[in-house]
Formats: C-alpha cells, sequence, structure tokens
C-alpha cells in the first residue's frame, strides 16, 4: 500500500515500496508515485547524486526539466520516458515545469549487479511517440521495454531482461500477461479497480506481487483501470543502501559518501 512519506530531496509523495521490501521486489528497489500540484511537488529533485542503480522517470501529466553531469538538458511531457543508468556515478536533477502545476508520474529504481556497477553512465529518453503502442480491444499498452504481443519497447535491458508497460483498460474488458516464472514481477494499480484471474481483486494505489504463469486482467469499475506492469531477472546479491547509493558493501557506500564530501564522486 502508497505510504505518504517525505522523501530525500524533501518533499512529500506516495511510496510504493522502498528499503523494507526490496528483497521482495528484487531487482526493483523504488517506486514512488508522484501527483498533485502542491508546493511540494513544485520543488521536484534538486541536483543530486546517484551510483549503482538505473533509474526510471516516467510522466503521466504535466511536464518536467531535465539536466545532468553528462551534458543533457531537455524536458518530459506526458507519457515520456527519461532512463538512466547511474554505474559509477552521475548528478542530476528534475524539476516540474511550474507553468503547468499539475503533476503525475513514477520514479523506478532498478538495481544493478555488481558487474555493472562500476560502468560508465548513461542517459536516454524517450517521447510517447517512441514507446510501442498496442491500442486494441478496449486496452491501451504503452510499451516501455521488453517484448510483449511481437512489439518490443525502445530501452533495451538485455542483463535483466526488464519488461516495463503501462496498461489502460476499458470497463469489463481485460489483458492477458505470461508471467515469467524466473522473473520477479509487480502490477502497481494508480486509477480504477480490477480482478486477476477472476479471484483476486486490485485496488488504487497498491503494489502487488504477481504469480507466474497465465495472468488475466480484467477492469471492474466505470472508470479504466490503469496500471504499471514490470518484471526482470532478480540481481540475488547483497544491498549496501543510503538515499540515492545502492552498493553491495558497508564499505563501498562509506567510499562512495567520502568521494563526494571529497568532490570527487564524478
Amino acid at each position: 500500500m502508497a505510504k505518504r512519506t517525505k522523501d530525500e530531496m524533501g518533499f512529500y509523495l506516495n511510496r510504493i515500496f522502498g528499503h523494507e521490501e526490496a528483497a521482495e521486489f528484487d531487482p526493483f528497489l523504488l517506486l514512488d508515485y508522484v501527483e498533485g500540484n502542491s508546493d511540494e511537488v513544485k520543488k521536484g529533485y534538486p541536483w543530486h547524486p546517484h551510483k549503482g542503480i538505473e533509474t526510471v522517470t516516467y510522466l503521466t501529466k504535466g511536464s518536467a526539466t531535465h539536466k545532468d553531469s553528462l551534458g543533457h538538458d531537455g524536458e518530459l511531457n506526458p507519457f515520456d520516458v527519461e532512463w538512466i543508468t547511474a554505474g559509477k556515478g552521475i548528478y542530476h536533477q528534475m524539476i516540474p515545469k511550474t507553468v503547468d502545476p499539475s503533476i503525475e508520474g513514477f520514479k523506478l529504481w532498478i538495481n544493478m549487479p555488481a558487474i555493472r556497477k562500476g560502468q560508465d553512465p548513461a542517459y536516454q529518453a524517450f517521447k510517447m511517440g517512441d514507446l510501442k503502442h498496442i491500442n486494441k480491444d478496449g486496452k491501451h499498452v504503452r510499451l516501455i521495454s521488453g517484448s510483449y504481443e511481437d512489439e518490443t519497447g525502445p530501452v533495451e535491458k538485455s542483463d535483466l531482461d526488464v519488461l516495463l508497460m503501462d496498461v489502460e483498460l476499458w470497463q469489463d474488458n481485460h489483458i492477458q500477461i505470461m508471467r515469467n516464472p524466473m522473473k520477479n514481477g509487480f502490477i502497481f494499480i494508480y486509477q480504477g479497480y480490477g480482478v486477476i484471474n477472476e479471484e483476486d481483486y486490485i485496488n488504487p494505489l497498491m503494489a502487488y506481487n504477481l504469480e507466474s504463469g497465465l495472468l488475466d486482467i480484467r477492469s471492474t469499475s466505470s472508470e479504466s483501470l490503469r496500471f504499471i506492469f514490470a518484471e526482470a531477472y532478480p540481481v540475488d546479491e547483497p544491498i549496501a543502501w543510503k538515499g540515492p547509493i545502492v552498493m553491495n558493501t558497508y564499505k563501498e557506500l562509506v567510499e562512495t559518501f567520502k568521494d563526494i564530501e571529497m568532490d570527487r564522486f564524478i
């Protein structure tokens, strides 16, 4: 269930899962759902570091500007995606545009295996039109990464084979998804109500771990059912995590924060 919390940047958001559930959702470390037009949301995420993880930002309403230490400077609009491979270290910021006070979107952190935590950082950005859209039979799938129904999303993440998509189902319509038994997967409901395999009812602002096998997800409310679906191979390694830095050992964590303090992080 979503927890209203203040994050490291000092504003309130809905934390769907985080530190306490890291082992349960491996390799997914954190999922935040940000919505509203409060002053806290408008603050956005000022300059801050990341190391050892992949960060995904996905907007469904509003717009925001992005800058990073690699020199990228751009804007995200509804259904745009930003995917950062932090690797050995990157600074970035994400600030909602004040001309559009309403904002809704997601922040997802994905762990990186130890062998990749020392790689060079990378940045990818995709516009709504770059995503693969499956719009038929009462459903609209926006495919970000991985494959579904013979389509493949623009983000290629072969090491963890991340499947990530935003799904909208109109009333009494359904979608079938085959869950890989070798992966961990979840569904997060951000609008409407539904049922999985005509047995398990799903409610708004809830994330559910999903069993492997065929999932038949149906909308049961008058408004459309909207959810994020994700699955990937687990990293299954020790985690040493503080703030925006995720390493494997406490020693590595201490060394990283010392590098930040001594201005030798990047």
